[in-house]
C-alpha cells in the first residue's frame, strides 16, 4: 500500500511542476477585495501561484476536518473497547460454589454430625 501512495504523490508533485512551469509567466492582477475605489488589497502575481494559493485555501480547512473527524471517531473507539474489556472481565471472582472448592483434610476426615433437633411432626 505504501508504494501506491508513493507512486501517487510523485505523479502529484510531477503535475505540479508541469503546471507551475507552465503558467509561470506575465503577473495578473488580484483583487481581494470587491470595491473596485482606490483598491489597496490588489496584487499582481503568476497565475500558478494565485491557483496554488486558493487550492490551498480551499484543502486545508477540509483537510483539518478530516483530522478532526478521525480523532474523534478515534476516541470514541477508544472507550467502547475500554467499556467492553470492562464489562467482559469481572473486577472479583463470583463467590465459589461447593463444586469448585478444594477438598481439605479436615473436610474428609469429619464425620457427619447428627441430627440433634427433634422431628417435627
Amino acid at each position: 500500500m505504501h508504494i501506491v501512495r508513493t507512486i501517487i504523490w510523485v505523479l502529484i508533485a510531477v503535475w505540479a511542476l508541469f503546471f507551475f512551469g507552465m503558467n509561470w509567466g506575465e503577473p495578473v492582477p488580484v483583487r481581494f477585495w470587491p470595491v473596485p475605489i482606490n483598491n489597496p488589497l490588489m496584487f499582481e502575481w503568476p497565475v500558478s501561484l494565485v491557483a496554488a494559493i486558493f487550492f490551498l485555501i480551499g484543502l486545508v480547512p477540509m483537510w483539518l476536518y478530516n483530522r478532526a473527524q478521525k480523532w474523534m471517531l478515534k476516541r470514541r473507539i477508544h472507550s467502547l473497547e475500554n467499556a467492553a474489556r470492562t464489562a467482559v472481565v469481572p473486577a472479583y471472582p463470583a463467590t465459589p460454589s461447593a463444586e469448585l472448592a478444594p477438598e481439605t483434610s479436615l473436610a474428609v476426615d469429619a464425620e457427619p454430625v447428627p441430627e440433634t433437633r427433634p422431628p417435627v411432626v
